[in-house]
C-alpha cells in the first residue's frame, strides 16, 4: 500500500492546516509502540499525555480511521501521522495478525458493509403490492406533516416580519435551534438547516440585509412547496430536496448513469458538532459534465469513499433528478488515470462564468454555490481584501472564510494559472489551483 499512497494524497485527507500540523509531529517511529499491518489495514499505539497509550487503526480499503482519543476530527492527528509514518517507514510495520481490538473494529466495518449490500439486494426486488401500499401510506403522513410544518412556520414567519428583524438579534442560539428542530419533527429538515442560519447571520456586519435575504429564502422556499404540483417535474423534485425529501440513494443508483473519465478538482468539509459534511466537485473529461458528490460522517464514523484533489479516475456516476442536475452518486469506480485537465475545460474570463451563472439560476433559483473554473486567473491582493483577476482586467472577492491566499500565491508563482472554487453570487471560494497537469488542493 505504500506504493499506493504519496504524502500529498494523505495531507489531503486532514480536516484542516492545524491538525495536520500535529499529525506530522507524530509520524516518528519513537511516538509509536506495536506498529502492524495485514493486507486490509494498519495500527499502532500512540504515547500521549495520559497514562495509556492512543489505539489509531486505518482500514485501508477506504481509508477509514479509528482512534481512542478524545478528537472530534477526522481524521485525527494520531490517524494521520499513523498514515504519515507508513508512507515513509512501511518495512517498521510488522506483518502479522492484528490485535483484539483491531480485530473487533474491522470486523463491525465488515458487518456493516454486509448490512449495505443486503439492503441494496433487496430494494432491487420487486415490492408486494402490500408493500407498495403500506409506502403510499408512510409518504402520505409524512407529507401531511410537513406540509403542517410549513404552515406553522410561514406563521412564524410573518411574526418576525411584524417584530422587526432586531428582535431576532436579541434570541439565543436555543431559541433558532428549537425552531430548526421543530421543523426537523416535521419531516423538513433542510427548513430546519435555514432557520438556524439565522442564527449565524446575526453576528455578521451586514446582519440586517442578509437576515431579509434569508428570510426571503424561507418564504419562496415554503411557497414553492405548498405550490410545487404547478411546477414541472424536475423543479418539484428542487423543491422537494430543499425541504428535505429526499430521492433515496437506491432509486438514482438504478438510473442510467454517465461513464467518463472524472477529475477531482476540489474538496470541502464543514462539521457541525459530531457532523461533518464533504463535498467533492467532479469535472468531466468528455462530457464536461459537473458533479456534486455529498457524503456525511458522524462522529469517527468516516466517509465509505476518499478522494484526493487531483486525482481521476474511470466511473459513472447517477445523477439525482433535477432541473440542474449537478449531486450524483459514484455507482461504479474504475483505475485512476492520469489528470487529463486541458484549459479548454471551464470559463475563459468571469463575464463568461457570470453568464452561465444566470443561466444555471434560471433553471434552479435556489442555486447557493456555483461550481466555477476559471482559466487564465491572477491572484492579487488590495486594500487588505483578495481579488480574482481575468485576462479581461474583471475581478471577484475571495470569501472570507478562505485563509490560504499566501499558499495559492506560491502556487501560481505570480502567474494566471486555472482555479476552480464556488461562487455564492458575491464571493467566491477557492477549492483546487494548478497549471500543466500539475493540481493542487486549497
Amino acid at each position: 500500500m505504500s506504493t499506493q499512497w504519496t504524502v500529498e494524497q494523505v495531507e489531503s485527507l486532514s480536516p484542516d492546516a492545524a491538525n495536520l500540523k500535529r499529525g506530522k509531529g507524530l509520524a516518528t517511529l519513537r511516538k509509536w509502540q506495536l506498529l502492524g499491518k495485514n493486507e486490509v489495514a494498519l495500527w499502532g499505539l500512540c504515547k500521549g499525555s495520559g497514562k495509556n497509550p492512543y489505539r489509531a487503526i486505518i482500514d485501508l480499503r477506504k481509508p477509514a480511521f479509528k482512534c481512542s482519543c478524545p478528537s472530534r476530527k477526522f481524521p485525527c492527528k494520531h490517524g494521520l501521522g499513523l498514515f504519515l509514518l507508513y508512507v515513509n517507514h512501511a518495512s517498521d510495520f510488522g506483518t502479522t495478525d492484528p490485535p483484539d481490538w483491531v480485530a473487533d473494529w474491522l470486523g463491525k466495518r465488515d458487518a456493516t458493509e454486509q448490512r449495505k449490500a443486503t439492503k441494496a439486494a433487496n430494494a432491487n426486488k420487486p415490492k408486494t403490492e402490500a408493500q407498495l401500499k403500506a409506502q403510499e401510506k408512510r409518504t402520505a403522513k409524512r407529507l401531511e406533516g410537513v406540509l403542517a410544518g410549513l404552515q406553522e412556520l410561514e406563521v412564524w414567519l410573518y411574526d418576525v416580519l411584524r417584530l422587526g428583524i432586531a428582535d431576532l438579534q436579541q434570541q439565543s442560539h436555543q431559541y433558532f435551534a428549537n425552531r430548526a428542530a421543530r421543523m426537523v419533527d416535521a419531516g423538513a429538515p433542510g427548513l430546519g438547516n435555514m432557520v438556524k442560519k439565522l442564527y449565524d447571520i446575526q453576528q455578521y456586519a451586514d446582519w440586517q440585509d442578509q437576515t431579509v435575504a434569508q428570510l426571503g429564502y424561507i418564504f419562496m422556499t415554503i411557497k414553492a412547496f405548498q405550490n410545487r404540483e404547478q411546477l414541472q417535474q424536475p423543479i418539484q423534485e428542487d423543491i422537494k430536496s430543499l425541504v428535505g425529501l429526499n430521492v433515496k440513494k437506491e432509486e438514482v443508483l438504478q438510473t442510467k448513469g454517465i461513464t467518463d473519465t472524472w477529475m477531482v478538482l476540489g474538496i470541502h468539509h464543514e462539521s457541525v458538532e459530531q457532523l461533518t459534511m464533504r463535498r467533492t466537485w467532479l469535472l468531466g473529461e468528455k462530457s464536461q459534465k459537473t458533479a456534486l458528490l455529498l457524503d456525511f460522517s458522524y462522529g469517527h464514523t468516516g466517509f465509505d469513499r476518499h478522494y484526493n484533489s487531483g486525482q481521476a479516475f474511470e466511473g459513472e456516476l447517477c445523477f439525482y433528478p433535477s432541473n440542474l442536475p449537478l449531486r450524483a452518486i459514484l455507482k461504479v469506480k474504475g483505475a485512476n488515470k492520469d489528470f487529463p485537465f486541458i484549459t479548454t475545460i471551464g470559463h475563459t474570463n468571469i463575464e463568461h462564468m457570470l453568464a452561465d451563472y444566470a443561466n444555471a439560476l434560471a433553471h434552479y433559483p435556489f442555486l447557493d454555490r456555483f461550481p466555477t473554473l476559471l482559466n487564465y486567473a491572477l491572484i492579487i491582493r488590495k486594500k487588505e481584501q483578495w481579488w480574482v483577476i481575468d485576462d479581461k482586467e474583471q475581478a471577484i472577492p475571495f470569501n472570507n472564510t478562505f485563509q490560504k491566499h499566501w499558499r495559492l500565491l506560491a502556487i501560481s508563482g505570480g502567474h494566471r494559472i486555472s482555479l476552480f472554487g464556488e461562487w455564492d453570487g458575491k464571493q467566491f471560494l477557492p477549492l483546487g489551483a494548478g497549471e500543466k497537469r500539475r493540481w493542487r488542493a486549497l
